[in-house]
């Protein structure tokens, strides 16, 4: 029992296998092979660049496809493929709220109009308006879900979620030009309107 530490003789095998291991991979990162080959080592990529970024103050800024190149016919089309996937998650937030939803003539006229999203959704032909239509009424579900459920999400601690889903449909939205950018900016405006006020 003296001062010194006992290393097992396992342990200093991998220590060892390790340390060899680790300078091969440096001896490699450094070579001339690396240095010739087309890709930039690692270090480049994590250089600071002094390139100026674009700015991203605009609420609506998206990570999508750049819609300059897209015709309306191609970007409806996308749009319509799209509207599933959207459908697929209002439909889950709007569910979300059935044990605690009231019985009455709001409530009925949205269980309506969800039946007729899911008619659009199911649909497999590609109509402009059709498409217009069918983000218009996702959009509607968005500003009931915000105008009468609210609070509910944020007691269960949902609300960041909600309000994902529903800037992704506005972004795409405005992205691919699918609606209005003035009606984009109404409901944004009302919608703003709604969380602001006191819980």
């Amino acid at each position: 029992m003296g001062g010194s530490l006992q290393v097992p003789p396992y342990y200093r095998g991998a220590m060892q296998a390790a340390a060899c291991v680790a300078s091969g991979v440096k001896r490699r990162r450094d070579s001339a092979r690396w240095h010739s080959m087309s890709a930039p080592p690692p270090t480049e990529k994590l250089r600071k660049t002094l390139a100026p970024t674009p700015p991203t103050t605009d609420v609506l800024t998206t990570a999508f496809e750049p819609t300059s190149l897209l015709s309306e016919a191609e970007a409806i089309a996308i749009a319509a493929e799209m509207g599933a996937d959207f459908f697929s998650e209002v439909s889950v937030l709007y569910n979300l709220t059935s044990d605690i939803r009231v019985a009455n003539d709001e409530a009925a006229t949205m269980d309506v109009l969800f039946q007729r999203l899911e008619v659009h959704v199911l649909d497999e032909a590609v109509d402009t308006e059709k498409v217009r239509n069918m983000y218009h009424g996702m959009l509607h579900v968005y500003v009931y879900l915000y105008r009468v459920h609210f609070r509910h999400f944020v007691q269960l601690d949902m609300a960041g979620h909600l309000t994902l889903c529903w800037r992704r449909l506005m972004a795409f939205a405005a992205e691919y030009n699918v609606l209005d950018a003035a009606a984009l900016q109404k409901i944004y405006d009302f919608v703003m309107n709604l969380v602001g006020r006191p819980l």
